[in-house]
Parts: structure tokens; sequence; C-alpha cells
């Protein structure tokens, strides 16, 4: 169905002329050679009703009645073995139905259908997964890797994420086997010519794996930090930050629990040489890597790495952020690279301001935790005990608060602090567009200024309405798609100062660019179910 059919040369209707003159066989070789025609045509026109009516069975798939999704799913299976037009739209578009609840159905008769999740697993293993009996067993895992290799060809970010679920649940019901896991590392670290998309689509799956059990990365450290964060990862840039998300799994993913002290992320300490490399990828000159956009993705992961996985992340950014900041104010000569290295430096401070906002949190969690383990392992005397207490919940009193005022008004306004350079240069480069009108700077500092603004009441409530008239006023609609982001981020972390200037908002649903109008719907859909954790900035390419 995929190929135009060569027209047939035969002339039945001159055979049929001729039909006088032919022996019996000759007249028994026509007929079927007419009823192989039809056939033939009938069985086109099937392939093109089927072909047709696959935008229907990819809206079935999110149908309520759960029937109709699983008979949707199973024709997709189908379809795609039989190579229909269409059908791997249908295959991948099942993949979110990975979230649904695993239920099972209970039909009219008393038969039992499995639940939807189920179902995706089974169809993907039927799919991808299955040993085919006429190859070698080495063939066979060949195969399936490199079937999990093309299902991030050309993926976007939902369909990854849903497919490293589907990945994580197969891994834990023992689907993914050891030998592939290795195939896996070997397409990543093969010295061979090989194409980027099957390199970086290799780390992107074991990145999957990793987040349910993070000893496939943690015990090829060495490989991560060869290749990703080596030569070839300074070649390829979304082959490092693939490589740096991979990285963050090696702390683990053990799921957070709400008011839980404990934290059994695992920390390595700072002179580590992955904080090295780590460092080299965030503080990329344009000698290295020109004027590139996938830069401002990569340093974003490589610093969620450095403050997931480092025993003090701060005192190495420090050095980092001075680095930068002697060579962005070090002019080259060159005007464009000149702001381009500006913008890099004001993402990284942004990026590195949340992130500290972030690790302050652990820090009080920590001390909390271990006052908590000095209560349980007290035997003193109840009056000894009683005085101790009172001691200890006066200590936790005065940690919370030293924290609470540290974020409210050290990071971005201590006479000591290395942010509050920078918390008056960002609002000053968003508010003359023409002095700095590099559109990588631009994009840098309205994304800065929204993190800013995450972190001090006091600094949200100065530069709200700057960032209400860069969305108003922007001419570059990815600089109003990240203050749109940014608005929502404020109203999370402080909803009391944008209540009043929440009709903004909604003047994004009538933005000439669709992204806007996205990221506008996003956002006013996650105020209306109170979402409790601040949205992902990024910049947007």
């Amino acid at each position: 169905s995929r190929r135009r059919g060569r027209r047939s040369e035969l002339d039945l209707d001159a055979l049929a002329a001729s039909q006088s003159s032919m022996t019996h066989a000759d007249q028994e070789a026509l007929t079927k050679l007419r009823l192989m025609k039809t056939y033939h045509e009938d069985a086109l026109a099937f392939m093109r009703l089927l072909a047709q009516a696959i935008p229907t069975l990819i809206q079935l798939l999110a149908s309520t009645n759960k029937a109709e999704v699983l008979e949707s799913m199973e024709f997709f299976r189908v379809a795609y073995e039989y190579c229909i037009r269409g059908a791997s739209d249908g295959v991948c578009s099942m993949i979110h139905l990975v979230w649904a609840k695993d239920n099972a159905l209970v039909m009219e008769d008393g038969s039992q259908l499995k639940g939807v999740r189920s179902r995706v697993i089974d169809v993907y293993r039927a799919l991808y997964f299955d040993e085919y009996p006429h190859l070698s067993r080495a063939e066979n895992m060949t195969r399936i890797a490199r079937n999990m290799i093309e299902r991030t060809f050309g993926a976007t970010l939902a369909e990854l994420t849903s497919l490293e679920q589907l990945f994580c649940l197969m891994h834990a019901e023992g689907l993914v086997e050891r030998a592939v896991v290795d195939k896996l590392w070997e397409v990543y670290a093969s010295t061979r010519p090989i194409s980027r998309a099957q390199r970086r689509g290799s780390i992107m799956v074991l990145s999957m794996l990793a987040k349910a059990e993070r000893e496939l990365v943690a015990d090829k450290m060495d490989v991560l930090l060869r290749i990703g964060l080596g030569t070839l990862g300074a070649r390829d840039l979304v082959l490092c930050k693939h490589t740096c998300i991979a990285l963050q799994h090696v702390s683990g993913s053990a799921k957070k629990i709400k008011g839980a002290l404990s934290d059994e992320n695992v920390r390595y300490p700072m002179h580590h040489t992955m904080f090295t490399r780590l460092s080299a990828v965030i503080e990329m000159t344009t000698d290295v890597i020109g004027r590139h956009p996938e830069w401002f993705s990569v340093a974003e992961a490589a610093i969620d790495a450095m403050y997931l996985l480092g025993e003090q992340p701060d005192a190495m950014c420090t050095d980092i952020v001075r680095r930068m900041s002697y060579a962005a104010f070090t002019p080259t000569g060159r005007t464009a690279d000149d702001a381009y290295r500006m913008a890099q430096l004001v993402f990284v401070v942004g990026h590195m301001g949340l992130k500290q906002m972030v690790y302050l949190e652990l820090v009080e969690r920590e001390f909390k935790r271990r006052k908590s383990v000095r209560d349980a392992s007290n035997d003193s005397s109840s009056k000894r005990t009683s005085e101790l207490d009172q001691v200890a919940e006066q200590a936790e009193d005065d940690i919370g608060d030293t924290m609470a005022w540290v974020r409210e008004r050290e990071l971005l306004f201590g006479p000591q602090s290395l942010l509050a350079c920078y918390g008056t240069l960002v609002p000053f480069i968003c508010s003359n567009t023409r002095q700095y009108p590099d559109a990588y700077l631009q994009r840098a500092a309205a994304l800065t200024l929204c993190k800013f603004m995450c972190i001090s009441s006091e600094y949200c409530e100065a530069n709200l309405g700057l960032l209400l008239h860069i969305l108003r006023t922007s001419k570059d609609a990815v600089v109003r798609a990240n203050a749109v982001i940014g608005l929502g981020d404020v109203a999370v972390c402080f909803g009391t100062l944008v209540d009043e200037n929440s009709e903004r908002l909604f003047a994004g649903l009538g933005d000439a660019d669709l992204g806007v109008k996205k990221n506008t719907l996003m956002v006013l859909t996650l105020s209306l179910i109170h979402i409790s954790e601040p949205t992902r900035l990024g910049m947007i390419s």
C-alpha cells in the first residue's frame, strides 16, 4: 500500500476478442486472470477504506467507552503488521494510554477484557519486543534494541514522556532483557560512524530505563563522561543534553512523599570528575559551539544534574558564575558573540538561582531530619528530654525563619550574594531592547526575570509590572510564550500579587502566535486545578 503499483500491461479486452481462437486451457487462464484482477482491485479499495478510517479510529483511542478503545488498539496492531498506511500514527497515538487506570472490563456475556494500560504493553510487546523464530538470539536482541531506539525518532516531548513510562513498566515486568540493555550501550559508545539519531536514541532509551533502575547508568558513569560529556558531546549538543539527563538518574528517583524528611538521593563529593565535565559543558563558548540555540537546554540539564548529584553544588556554581562573568564582560570585538556570551551568563544565573532556592529547602529538610533522628534516639530523663525538646523546637523554628529570610532577602538583595549583582541587571536588559536587541539575550533575560520573581515576593512585586509589559509589547513570540509561563509560575508562588492582573493571562488566548496561545491555555488550565509546583520554564525554539 505504500508503493505506487506498476500499471498492468496485460490487455484483457484484447484477449477476450480473440477468445474464439483460444483453447479451453487458455480460456480458463483468462478467467483466472479476470478474477485475480477483480480480487486485487477489491483489495486495494479495501485498503484505501481502511486508510480513510484511521483518523476516526485515532479519535476513538480517546473514547470514554473502554471497549471502543481496546478494539481500536487491536485494529492498529493488526493494521501495523499489514503495513496499512497511517497505522503507525495510531500505534504512536496509543502510547499516551499508558497513563490510563488499569481496570479490567467485564462485558455483558461475562467475558473480561484487559485494562487499557495492560493492552498498550501487550501491543508494543507484540510489535517490537517479541522475538522472531527465524532469527538468532543475538539478531533478535539487536532488532529489539533498534526498535526501542527508533521509537524516539521524531517524537514530541509528550510522546517521549509517555514512552518513558511505558518502558519503565515493561522493565519492571522483566520484558527488557539485559542483553538488550547491553546492545543499547554498545550503540551509544560505538566507535564506528553511526547516525546521530541512533546514538541519541540509545541514550534516551537508557535514560528512560534508568528511571526504574538507577544502576543501569550508575554502573556506566565512565561511559557517559567519555561519550556524551566528551568530544562527541561537544560536537552534538542534543547528545550532550540527553547524557546530562541520564546522569541525573544516577541520584535515584525515589518517589517524594509530601512531608517526608528523608532524602534518599545519592550524592557525590564536588571533586568528582563528573562535576568538572558538567562545568565545562555549562561554560562552552561560541569558539566551541558557535551561537547554538540548543546550548540553553544543555546548560539547564547540566545544572540540574549538578544540584541533584553534588554534595555542595552552590560552591561550584559560584565559581562557574564568576568565570562566566569575567568572560561575558571581556569584549571579544565580535558584537554577536559578545551578546551570546551575555545571554549564556544571564540564563545560567537565572536557573542557578531557581535551583539554589530548591537546594535551600533540602538543607532545611535535612536539618529537620537530623533533629527527628536525635529525638528518636534520646533516652535521657523526661525532664531533660523536655528541656532538649524545647531547645530543638526553637532551633527548628529558627532554621525555618532563616531559610525563609535567605530566600526572600539574601539571594537577590544580600550584599554578599553573587546573584544580587544580576537582580538589577536583568530587568535593565529587559527594559532596554534597543540597547540590547540580540534575540538570545532578550529571551534569556526575560526567562531569568521570571525565575528570579519566583524566588522573592519583594523582587516579584517590584518587577511584576515589567513582566506584564513584556507580555503585552514584546515582538518576539518566544519571549511572550515564556512570559506567559513565567506569570503562571509567579501566580503559583505568590498568588495574591498576580490576582489583580489575572485578566492579562486571558489576553494571550488572542495572541497571533499559536505557541503563545497554547502556553496561555496550559497555564490557565493548571491554575484551575490548583497546581502546587511551578511549571518548568525553558528556552522555547
